[in-house]
């Protein structure tokens, strides 16, 4: 089971590092301008967008450099895989999902920063687990186990962020 846990983990985390990625970047001066402060709020930014995407994209290929060592650990075929793609795919749908997210929060009256419990900590998981179905047939069960996984680590890694200053909100 474990070892199950540690596939769902490394096969999500090009999508894991997108969603942290923009928390890293967010005191760089470059893209700083929000996407839409009317949508999305003025703390989703382009500069988000695009080192969470290039994160995901790094990770893939990580994963696929890496792969003689973590075949165990390996759900698709890294060496076959489309890593442009998979990282692409993994890391961009991880940040849509946060900004369907952060409409939502707009729609029903919510500021930016404030929590909407369960949303929060799954947004990103949804939509990547949704985006891998379109490259690749996932079973069921590894989408399911993606999603319980990744929801009770997001609260951790937010508050560990927190803690570090690099988060000006604790989930």
């Amino acid at each position: 089971m474990i070892i199950f846990v540690l596939q769902i983990i490394w096969l999500f985390l090009p999508a894991a590092v997108a969603n942290m990625m923009p928390v890293f970047a967010r005191r760089l001066p470059f893209l700083a301008q929000p996407i839409s402060v009317k949508l999305f709020g003025d703390h989703k930014t382009w500069r988000g967008i695009f080192f969470g995407t290039l994160g995901g994209i790094v990770t893939g290929y990580g994963q696929y450099f890496f792969h003689p060592l973590t075949k165990k650990l390996a759900l698709i075929d890294y060496p076959t895989a489309p890593i442009f793609l998979l990282g692409f795919t993994l890391g961009a749908s991880a940040l849509l999902g946060d900004l369907i997210h952060s409409l939502l929060k707009r729609w029903v009256n919510i500021p930016p920063g404030k929590p909407f419990w369960v949303i929060d900590q799954i947004d990103w998981i949804l939509a990547a687990v949704f985006a891998l179905k379109i490259l690749y047939d996932v079973a069921p069960e590894i989408n399911l186990f993606a999603i319980v996984i990744f929801g009770p680590i997001h609260p951790i890694v937010s508050r560990i962020g927190y803690a570090l200053g690099l988060k000006d909100v604790k989930y």
